[in-house]
């Protein structure tokens, strides 16, 4: 019996010596596929993990974002109802009384009131149409401006469970105040402006210049080439700003939104919201055009049947024109539309996909993110 484990013992050892190399390869095979596995479920859990915590980040972004354009919006709402107060005492448009006084004034008084009226109601609306996307631009701005750094301010205090802000309440205040020059100067030299090149362009169109709608399209665009042959956005913010608190974040934001305003990615996505605010405004102003016109053919069809069939024809092609006396109403109109809530003008602001890309732009711009202690 011993004999036979002695001999079975060493046949084993000789058999495993034989064999050392496949039997140390294949241990050395199964502990790798073995680790390999541990190492590739870590790695896949981690990277799930990573994908999970990745997703919450962009929903998080995306809500804050999102969140910061609803403020925009809002805000500039709210701002409408001062914007319409500061243009209608700006931009002062002779009433009912004094044309009805004109009319038994001297023919140099009265021509004065009716070129005033021509002249006025132009800059007003116009100046309407502009302010209205500038300060729509400036509130984007500045909001997406501040909400990037409140961003990170988040993310670090959920990261660390301590307080910190890179802006102070008083600085965001003290930033988004600076609209006021806007809202008061800026709108002043805008109106300057625009009343400038309404009063060159129409200066050779009395109020008693019948016009088809053709016509009054091409002026309309006529108006507004001239009105931005100037960079329009200077009247958005001072030349220089300086915080009496010594504040330096003030002085970063104020910097950072003259680089932005100044920039190309401004400048464009401001010509394609002109672009469709003035196709509103065509098509608005068409619509009464059209509406004026057929009411003025009715009243004249109605007392023109007394005259002859060529003499009827003539009168039919007359009266598919409009004087520029019974055109500033349409255009004074619209001026009203502007500042109605909802209006057609405002909502194509809101869901304007140029102004969402240029506040995603500045919003998720963090490499240009500046702080207290950096020089």
């Amino acid at each position: 019996m011993f004999t036979w484990l002695s001999t079975t013992g060493k046949q084993i050892r000789n058999k495993l010596y034989e064999n050392r190399t496949t039997i140390i390869v294949g241990a050395v095979v199964s502990g790798a596929v073995y680790f390999g596995y541990q190492y590739l479920k870590n790695k896949t859990t981690q990277y799930l993990a990573d994908t999970l915590e990745a997703q919450r980040d962009k929903i998080r972004l995306e809500s804050w974002f999102e969140s910061a354009q609803a403020t925009c919006d809002k805000t500039t709402y709210n701002f409408l109802t001062s914007l319409q107060t500061e243009l209608t005492q700006l931009v002062i448009i002779p009433n009912t009384n004094q044309l009805r006084s004109s009319l038994s004034s001297s023919p140099e008084e009265k021509l004065l009131v009716w070129e005033e009226l021509k002249v006025k109601t132009f800059t007003r609306t116009l100046t309407a149409l502009y302010s209205v996307n500038l300060l729509a631009l400036l509130i984007r701005t500045q909001v997406n401006l501040i909400s990037r750094y409140m961003y990170l301010d988040n993310l670090v205090q959920n990261a660390s469970q301590s307080e910190i802000e890179t802006l102070s309440l008083e600085t965001k205040k003290e930033y988004l105040s600076m609209t006021a020059h806007f809202l008061s100067e800026g709108l002043r030299v805008l109106s300057v402006h625009i009343e400038g090149v309404v009063r060159s362009v129409l200066s050779s169109l009395t109020v008693t210049k019948k016009l088809n709608f053709s016509e009054l399209r091409n002026i309309i665009l006529e108006l507004r080439d001239g009105i931005e042959a100037s960079r329009l956005e200077n009247v958005l913010l001072p030349e220089t700003f300086h915080s009496e608190h010594e504040d330096k974040m003030l002085q970063v934001l104020f910097e950072q939104t003259r680089t932005i305003i100044k920039g190309d990615e401004y400048a464009d996505t401001f010509k394609q919201l002109l672009d469709k605010t003035f196709e509103i405004f065509i098509q608005l102003v068409e619509h009464s055009y059209v509406l004026s016109s057929s009411q003025t053919k009715l009243k004249t069809s109605s007392q023109s049947n007394e005259t002859t069939e060529n003499s009827s024809s003539i009168q039919n092609e007359e009266v598919n024109l409009l004087p520029l006396a019974r055109i500033a109403p349409l255009i004074t109109k619209e001026f009203n539309t502007i500042f109605l809530e909802p209006n057609v003008y405002m909502d194509n602001l809101s869901t304007s996909s140029q102004l969402k890309s240029y506040s995603l732009e500045i919003f998720s711009s963090f490499d240009s993110i500046a702080f207290p202690h950096q020089s």
